[in-house]
């Protein structure tokens, strides 16, 4: 938004909270102490302008960068990661990494299934957004057909070692660019990732107990 539109008179009042100020129509103004102003501002969003410097002077500013969560399930940590690093890689020169990687709640939910479906229709078509408007360079991939014409097969995208496509929004195994991964195949790909997360888990234990491991049987 336009801020000095929004604010209008407010503006000026903030460096002098406490004291009364004149402003338009006779009327008076004036600003407590215990009255605070919180604005947040997603630095993927274009469309949001620069904050002009005299407008700034009157705020304070913390950046909050997309972070992995303690209360998030393993494997949407892992996706998360998965995701991000995938972004942090193909980047455009012109963008930091940190003002366009993908927030936490698109990867918390309390099923698999929940988060299969913010992956696929909420992340994915993200994704795709980035690559359309230049934030992000996926590798184009193309085929040729018999007749030698090339047929664009989707950005390629890899995540945890394995790769995917991005068409059009959609989510495309490697092996059959022409179906899209659907929202049951999302699940069995996740659980196959809680799965090997629950492998690595129980072999770190065994590893920080051996002595429960070699117990001589009864």
């Amino acid at each position: 938004a336009n801020l000095p539109a929004v604010l209008g008179e407010l503006i000026y009042a903030l460096e002098y909270r406490g004291e009364e100020i004149d402003i338009m129509y006779g009327e008076k103004l004036i600003i407590p102490p215990n009255l605070y102003i919180i604005g947040t501002m997603n630095t993927a969003d274009r469309s949001a302008g620069r904050i002009d410097y005299a407008i700034r002077r009157r705020f304070t500013f913390y950046p909050m960068h997309a972070e992995i969560k303690e209360n998030m399930v393993e494997y949407g940590k892992k996706l998360m990661e998965a995701v991000n690093d995938f972004v942090a890689n193909k980047v455009s020169p012109e963008y930091d990494p940190e003002d366009i990687k993908i927030g936490h709640t698109y990867f918390m939910g309390e099923s698999v299934d929940e988060i299969a479906y913010k992956f696929l229709y909420q992340v994915v078509p993200l994704l795709y957004e980035y690559i359309q408007d230049g934030l992000i360079r996926a590798e184009r991939v193309e085929e040729k057909e018999e007749n030698n014409k090339k047929r664009f097969k989707g950005y390629k995208i890899t995540l945890n070692g394995d790769e995917f496509y991005i068409r059009g929004g959609r989510l495309y195994k490697k092996g059959d660019p022409t179906k899209p991964i659907t929202l049951s195949e999302m699940e069995n790909l996740l659980e196959t990732s809680k799965d090997s997360n629950n492998g690595e888990e129980n072999a770190d234990s065994k590893q920080k107990n051996p002595e429960e491991s070699q117990q001589p049987e009864k």
